[in-house]
């Protein structure tokens, strides 16, 4: 899923590295390495095709899609097809959300005909869909030109990793600039992850319907964006020459606003405005003065204070203009205006401050709770910056609140006598097993994905909290419903693996 919006943000503001193409007139252009992140193809072709009823239906589906893709895009070296495996478990949090979220509006008939639960590591239907792509893939390299006619390389669900990052992995790991990449999927992370290979030759492909669905005939255009040209537009806007520092700086602010791992700062709610403002402030204070946030996978705390002070300056008139950009009534905010009669007073920031944090069960007077949310928030920003960078190492941290902190907090943190910040995202710790990832992520409603012995977790007394059947959500500062956060209790992974060897 990676960042909300992203794609709207680049069509509004860099539209000119995006272009259309019709499916009969190919891709026109050399791509040497064809990248398939395959889980958005997945979803759709289960959808659409009576899901447990006719796996292998959906199967087949799948793989004529693959060879469609192949067709227009005609790689010349290497066609790599990526399936998520065991994700990180900071995935696993948002990837908990998103089910348990899903299942509120499923009927337990509806989930009889598709639970999409079970695309997810570990299932049933994942290993019979990888083993069938396997050997589908084995027979068409014998008799299929295209197929035989470049390296084939399939990483399916056994393999760990988010099928986006064993790509970028594996980008890394040839280390040559003038390779000319394609890799298709629907997921914003994609645009980070060609941003940091720094290759001047890196196109997305994507559908053009919307931003979450397959066109699964070939009768749509799709989009086909040039991240390197992206890449020198921006810099462009930046008022600088094409710089890696700026370009890994830029991919670094983009967490501010949200993403799979750690949820937006407050006062960012609008994703295309808020990532211009940064570019903005970004260009005046940093650019012109050679100063950068970041060091490729590692944080200059120098720098990103700096910043956190220049985006603080703007915090009470950003969260206020949320008053006048949003659907949802934000009760925090409204309980913050100085006049009910007169909105356009504004805010008083230490009562809205205060609300804030009570809402994240956070004590406002208690300076070390308030701290340690914002020491977790830029280990989570360091982790995620790793994870961009380098091949992951930490597989089992995450950030352990549903809210981050206010800029102003980590400004404070950062200068008190506390501050002191130990690099998660260096830690070696190994994944969960597939198990255990979904039985953190599968709600009540869909454990019949397991065995009765494993269902038992569901109904222990020490564990049954972990699995509501009913949940609050927040949709404060939210503009859209899939936004809205989910009150879960987080899940701890150690705990829910040692009672599933006992078991």
């Amino acid at each position: 899923m990676g960042i909300p919006r992203f794609f709207k943000f680049i069509l509004q503001n860099f539209a000119g590295c995006v272009s259309q193409i019709k499916v009969s007139e190919g891709f026109n252009e050399n791509i040497e390495n064809l990248y398939i992140d395959a889980n958005g193809i997945i979803h759709t072709f289960a959808q659409l095709y009576n899901f447990g009823k006719d796996d292998e239906h959906v199967f087949s589906q799948i793989m004529i899609y693959l060879d469609k893709l192949l067709e227009i895009i005609k790689p010349t070296k290497l066609f790599y097809i990526a399936i998520d495996g065991v994700a990180p478990v900071a995935k696993q949090i948002q990837q908990r959300q998103r089910r348990f979220k899903a299942s509120l509006k499923k009927t337990q008939r509806e989930l009889r005909v598709f639970d999409s639960c079970s695309i997810t590591p570990g299932t049933c239907f994942m290993k019979k869909l990888s083993k069938y792509m396997a050997d589908e893939i084995e027979k068409r390299i014998k008799t299929d030109h295209l197929w035989a006619s470049v390296k084939v390389i399939f990483s399916g669900p056994e393999k760990c990793g988010e099928g986006e990052h064993k790509i970028a992995y594996y980008i890394r790991t040839i280390n040559d600039k003038n390779t000319s990449h394609c890799i298709y999927g629907l997921d914003a992370d994609l645009f980070m992850i060609g941003l940091l290979t720094h290759c001047k030759n890196f196109f997305l492909l994507r559908e053009m319907i919307n931003d979450t669905s397959v066109n699964t005939d070939f009768n749509t255009d799709f989009y086909k964006v040039n991240v390197g040209h992206f890449r020198t537009l921006l810099c462009e806007t930046l008022e600088t020459n094409i710089n890696k520092d700026v370009i890994n700086d830029f991919v670094f602010m983009c967490f501010f606003v949200g993403n799979d791992f750690v949820p937006a700062l407050s006062m960012f709610n609008n994703l295309p405005d808020n990532l211009m403002f940064l570019i903005n402030l970004y260009k005046r204070f940093f650019v012109k003065k050679h100063i950068f946030i970041t060091n490729d996978d590692a944080i200059n705390i120098t720098a990103f204070l700096s910043l956190c002070k220049k985006i603080g300056r703007q915090e009470n008139d950003l969260l206020f203009d949320q008053f006048y950009n949003q659907k949802y009534p934000n009760v925090t905010l409204m309980n913050s205006l100085k006049d009910l009669d007169n909105p356009r007073r504004g805010i008083i920031y230490s009562r809205y401050r205060a609300n804030y944090y009570k809402k994240a069960s956070i004590n406002v007077k208690k300076r070390e709770e308030v701290n340690e949310m914002a020491k977790c928030y830029i280990q989570s920003l360091d982790w995620i910056n790793y994870y961009y960078h380098k091949n992951i190492k930490n597989w089992r941290w995450f950030y352990p609140y549903h809210y981050s902190p206010m800029v102003k907090d980590i400004v404070t943190f950062i200068e008190s006598p506390a501050f002191k910040i130990h690099r998660i995202s260096t830690v070696n710790l190994r994944p969960v097993p597939a198990i255990i990832q979904l039985l953190s992520v599968v709600p009540p409603k869909s454990m019949n994905l397991f065995s009765k012995k494993v269902r038992k977790i569901y109904e222990t007394e020490e564990y049954k909290n972990y699995y509501p059947h009913t949940i609050c959500l927040d949709f404060e500062g939210k503009l859209c419903d899939w936004e809205a956060v989910a009150l879960l209790p987080l899940i701890d992974v150690e705990k829910v693996l040692e009672l599933y060897n006992k078991l």
